[in-house]
């Protein structure tokens, strides 16, 4: 099987411990990378150490927010067609009108327990191409 790879890019550190909790009993082989911060996100991908097949970015976040960094991704020929998710606490119509119109595979509100996590995931790897590359039963 082929090896998921999954960037998460979220200020909350808890959030990561639930994507990839959720993501690893979803793929047999996921490559994760998670990152507080959209510069670091960006130099993993500007320097080519971890290209993922797909990427959760949360909406708020500190000086680049996750429609800025989807923006940024939009515009990098190597990069544009990665499937990206943006994540948010708050669900609010212009944020996901934003996500929308910035390029967003989809928008999905986070969860707060891991049931929930579980199906956001599997929703979201659903979605996305790699779900159809892989034989994985998302």
């Amino acid at each position: 099987m082929k090896t998921v790879r999954v960037l998460h890019i979220d200020d909350d550190a808890d959030d990561s411990y639930f994507l990839f909790d959720a993501l690893s009993k979803l793929v047999d082989t996921p490559a994760y990378r998670f990152t507080t911060t959209a510069s670091e996100a960006k130099c993993f991908l500007e320097n080519g150490s971890f290209i993922p097949d797909v990427i959760f970015v949360d909406y708020y976040m500190p000086i680049t927010n996750g429609i800025d960094f989807l923006l940024w991704i939009k515009q990098q020929p190597k990069l544009q067609e990665i499937p990206t998710i943006v994540l948010s606490t708050i669900e609010q119509q212009e944020v996901y009108d934003l996500a929308q119109a910035a390029g967003a595979q989809n928008f999905f509100l986070k969860p707060s327990d891991f049931n929930d996590w579980f199906n956001l995931v599997k929703s979201a790897l659903a979605s996305t191409k790699i779900a159809r590359d892989t034989s994985t039963s998302v």
